[in-house]
């Protein structure tokens, strides 16, 4: 490209989008090699208070929340250190469309029984965990979103299979053109989300990742000690449901473990439109 000869804005970004679909038929082998080797497990766990309960069930949405204002602020910063042998250096002329490549994640569990999830998202164990069905969750269409992503977090800094492998042709394609780099930093940048510090391993995380959603779709909610940017992930109408696939609420064991409760948050999902989803305790013995 002559220097005379920089895109609009519009331009780079089709550019970039033409250069993500090549780049994504090309890592296609080694992530079906990574998602074969995550496996898949019959429900995706979601821990909130009643203030979240309430919000999903009323509004038939999940909120998934700017990664770089995770609770964990060190994240994006392991993982990237991680990854970061195939860390790719662009062209200055590229940090406006650099500026707008953002991830936004809604994070799950692989179960209900992670005591540390319960007293650290759920109210001390006061909360409720909502049990999803995995494959369609997976499977559902959140428009205007089209760059959704499902990834199991791994722990550690050993890549995954299907990882290493992948990175070295987002590494390869880079060397193509700027724009080519452009999109295979935004691949590494997933990849770095995908991995965390050991210390979390007991919460055997999955992420829903939306990539570069449009501006005009994220909200703003206040944080303990910042602001928190979100997107309300709502499923695209279906043939069969345009309900969350929705299978069970776990009362948290602080909750009373009774029958009155168990009914009123029946109650609850029926007048939200939630039908057949079970409602159960938790069953850990703790008490605080």
């Amino acid at each position: 490209m002559l220097q005379g000869d920089i895109p609009n804005l519009d331009d780079l970004k089709r550019q970039i989008r033409e250069a993500t679909s090549d780049l994504w038929r090309q890592l296609q082998p080694h992530l079906d090699q990574m998602f074969a080797s995550d496996g898949l497990p019959d429900q995706l766990c979601h821990y909130t208070d009643f203030v979240g309960l309430k919000g999903i069930l009323e509004n038939n949405t999940l909120w998934a929340t700017y990664t770089r204002s995770l609770n964990d602020g060190t994240e994006e910063q392991y993982g990237t250190e991680i990854v970061n042998a195939f860390s790719l250096n662009t062209s200055s002329r590229f940090d406006e469309v650099l500026a707008t490549s953002r991830n936004f994640a809604t994070c799950f569990c692989e179960n209900a029984h992670i005591l540390s999830m319960w007293r650290g998202y759920a109210r001390q164990g006061g909360g409720y965990c909502l049990e999803f069905d995995r494959r369609k969750l997976g499977n559902c269409s959140f428009q205007p979103f089209s760059n959704k992503f499902l990834i199991k977090i791994a722990y550690g800094n050993t890549l995954s299979p299907g990882v290493r492998p992948a990175l070295e042709v987002a590494l390869q394609f880079a060397k193509v053109g700027e724009t080519h780099a452009l999109a295979s930093k935004n691949f590494v940048k997933l990849m770095a989300l995908k991995i965390k510090h050991p210390a979390f391993h007991e919460e055997k995380e999955w992420r829903i990742v939306i990539q570069d959603p449009p501006l005009a779709e994220m909200k703003f909610r206040a944080g303990r000690s910042d602001v928190k940017p979100y997107l309300e992930l709502r499923p695209a109408p279906a043939e069969d449901s345009i309900k969350l696939p929705l299978k069970r609420v776990v009362l948290g064991p602080t909750l009373r473990d009774d029958d009155e409760l168990k009914e009123t948050i029946g109650l609850m999902l029926e007048r939200y439109g939630y039908q057949d989803v079970l409602v159960a305790s938790s069953g850990i013995p703790f008490r605080l």
